[in-house]
């Protein structure tokens, strides 16, 4: 046995130095006398772990002895039993932080949630792969659209998209469900959500088109054709086209005469019908779906199997298999009419199956930013997903001198003013800013107030990327993150060097 001080120490098998019980008490004592940082060297010198040993009393020591010893085992980084301290006083917001040290994210998210920090809390999740909980936790903090990327990060096409409807971001729920194949089990429920938000975008055609090409052509055999079905008949039925409802109503009948309120609704439809002056033949019908921009071809009677279907701009959009035969008793139900209008001409198809709206327009000005010159394809598109289109009209303040930045703003289209504002309030234009070229990337990574104003100096579109979302998804991807820090610490140090140059000459 030696002595160091006023402390006992023995020698282990090992040949390290293990304390005796006066280490205990001698580093409570610096903890009441305050003297942290003589506590901090010795816990951190002991071979074995006594820090279960200095919780035993917690519960029953005085704040200013809680609050010391939370400290020292988080200066001594023992962060998970830092986070047990904190945990046991109620700071949640300080446990967290020492869970996520501690690299225990299921734990800290909890504590985020406890401290009101449920942004926070889900971010952690996400990192952890936990990504339903984090999309459980955005959507009860009504933060849809983190919500609906978390659900999509999981693999769940279908919440994805359901989220991204309730956050009024419609193109991105037609992106997620478009990704569903044929082949997919979930083929036809993504094509009802999809149909319904085709809907929503005023795209009724293409919304017809898709249900035509998913519903069966001989018979319904399962409750997800029957919802196919169902949604395509009701729509028809709400365009006043009752005979084409009639059509897809009788099918679901012969599978199932309870399906919903079908019965109901086929006795509407035949009654608007029997009451209208004029009816359209079966014959005309068929014409009229075989025909037209958004033609759909009609079944071959040999196989029962609806040819590929060819856009206006001569895309193929892959047939579904339905097998062949009809059920005894039943007899074969011509498809409902599609429409003939044609496409508007700048953007065709929203659900991306058409070559024009399958184009990422403006990724190459994202593409060539310095602080993304070493990502992937797969990461730019992420990014390109993250921005925000925004216009502004002459004059607009984008970024506030003296205020920390709200983002990357990337130029489309129109030009900017950067200026300084005096204490008098005067602006003195110090340099422009045009198509192509961007503002406020600083701001991604540091929360310093801004140096000067960027206005509007004519109409400007422009892609932005908020600093939160910036964030948020880097703390997800940590290679991503690392690639993106590294090509900022590139352009700084390439800034640095040019203000240096300019010094000295």
């Amino acid at each position: 046995m030696v002595f160091r001080g006023e402390i006992e120490w023995e020698f282990n098998e090992s040949g390290q130095f293990q304390t005796t019980g006066k280490v205990l008490q001698l580093i409570r004592n610096h903890l009441a006398k305050n003297e942290l940082q003589q506590a901090v060297e010795l816990y951190e010198s002991c071979a074995q772990s006594i820090g279960d040993d200095l919780i035993a009393d917690f519960d029953t020591s005085s704040n200013n002895v809680q609050k010391a010893l939370a400290n020292l085992f988080f200066r001594a980084r023992d962060y998970a039993r830092a986070a047990a301290c904190c945990q046991k006083m109620g700071e949640w917001e300080a446990a967290a932080r020492a869970y996520e040290a501690a690299n225990k994210l299921e734990q800290a998210s909890e504590c985020y949630v406890r401290a009101g920090q449920r942004d926070k809390a889900a971010a952690i999740l996400q990192k952890a792969g936990a990504h339903e909980k984090a999309a459980a936790i955005y959507a009860e903090s009504k933060d849809y659209l983190q919500a609906a990327r978390a659900s999509e990060s999981a693999g769940d096409i279908l919440g994805a998209a359901r989220l991204y409807r309730e956050g009024r971001d419609l193109r991105e729920a037609v992106r997620v469900l478009a990704r569903i194949t044929p082949q997919q089990r979930e083929f036809r429920r993504a094509v009802v959500a999809l149909a319904d938000v085709l809907v929503e975008m005023g795209r009724t055609d293409v919304a017809l088109q898709r249900l035509t090409i998913a519903l069966p052509r001989d018979r319904i055999a399962d409750p997800d054709a029957a919802e196919v079905a169902y949604r395509l008949a009701t729509l028809c039925q709400d365009l006043g086209r009752s005979r084409d409802a009639i059509h897809a109503f009788d099918m679901i009948l012969h599978y199932d005469p309870r399906f919903r309120d079908v019965a109901a609704r086929l006795e509407a439809a035949q009654k608007t019908i029997q009451a209208a002056s004029s009816v359209v033949s079966t014959t005309q019908a068929m014409r009229a779906i075989t025909s037209g921009d958004f033609a759909i071809p009609a079944a071959s009677t040999a196989t029962g199997r609806i040819p590929p279907a060819v856009t206006a701009s001569g895309t193929r959009i892959p047939a579904t298999v339905t097998g062949t035969g009809v059920l005894p008793g039943t007899r074969s139900v011509p498809p409902p009419k599609a429409p003939t209008m044609p496409p508007p001409a700048a953007v065709t198809d929203p659900t991306g199956s058409m070559a024009p709206a399958g184009r990422l327009e403006g990724y190459q000005l994202l593409k060539g930013l310095p602080i993304f010159e070493d990502l992937s394809l797969d990461d730019m598109r992420d990014f390109y997903h993250l921005c925000e289109h925004v216009r502004f009209n002459p004059g607009d303040v984008m970024i506030e001198q003296g205020q920390p930045g709200p983002g990357l703003f990337i130029v489309r289209e129109g030009s900017l003013r950067i200026t300084k504002v005096d204490r008098e309030g005067r602006e003195a234009e110090v340099a422009r800013v045009p198509a192509g070229r961007y503002v406020g990337e600083m701001s991604l990574v540091d929360d310093s107030p801004t140096s000067a104003r960027v206005v509007a100096a004519e109409p400007v579109k422009a892609f932005k990327i908020g600093k939160d979302v910036f964030q948020s998804y880097l703390f997800r991807n940590d290679l991503v993150a690392l690639r993106v820090y590294r090509s900022f610490v590139k352009t700084i140090a390439e800034r640095l060097r040019e203000a240096n140059a300019r010094l000295i000459s």
